[in-house]
């Protein structure tokens, strides 16, 4: 009986709690990301189509990360618990090959989840140049070099934009001098 309630324990500790706490985690970033007003609407004249896609994407690109994210974590803790719960309450005789396998599948969770979160982050290119440029030195080198010279040739971020425009505005617009005495000055009285 004590076996059991442990079991049942260990369920509601590593299954139903963790997934809760990641559907409300996600599902309070989803929101904020889609029903919290761009910062920009306020403050400043409609950003280029170009921004509001690349936000609409990244939007669509976070949602589709936590719902994979849970998914992966049902799948692969769901299997072991079921066989636990075959096994414990009901009574039934379970392969021992699927026990290591499901038990497996548990662990691979913690396998899962970097590469889930490098598929829905990283490019392509950074992938490929990471797993190619481990031969030798020189070639990393060449490498680095060469993944610092496209960093260069990257579009602006958002901030960057509208940095480079202001600071174009205000070269084109200076500011008029303001008639405030130069305290350091040494003909000030």
């Amino acid at each position: 009986v004590f076996f059991r309630l442990y079991v049942a324990g260990i369920f509601v500790l590593i299954v139903v709690l963790p997934t809760a706490a990641n559907v409300y985690c996600y599902g309070t970033i989803i929101l904020r990301l889609f029903y919290t007003p761009d910062r920009l609407s306020t403050t400043a004249p409609p950003p280029p189509t170009t921004i509001t896609d690349r936000i609409a994407h990244t939007r669509k690109r976070m949602t589709k990360l936590a719902v994979a994210i849970v998914i992966c974590y049902l799948l692969c803790w769901l299997p072991y618990f079921s066989v636990a719960y075959l096994t414990l309450f009901l009574r039934v005789d379970v392969p021992g090959k699927l026990v290591d396998f499901v038990e497996a599948l548990a662990l691979a969770n913690s396998m899962l989840n970097p590469i889930i979160y490098g598929k829905f982050t990283l490019k392509r290119k950074d992938i490929s140049q990471a797993f190619t440029c481990c031969t030798n030195t020189v070639h990393n080198l060449t490498c680095l070099r060469a993944r610092s010279s496209d960093q260069q040739r990257r579009p602006p971020t958002y901030d960057e934009h509208f940095a480079l425009k202001l600071q174009r505005h205000r070269q084109r617009h200076p500011l008029p001098p303001r008639n405030v005495p130069n305290l350091y000055h040494p003909r000030h009285p």
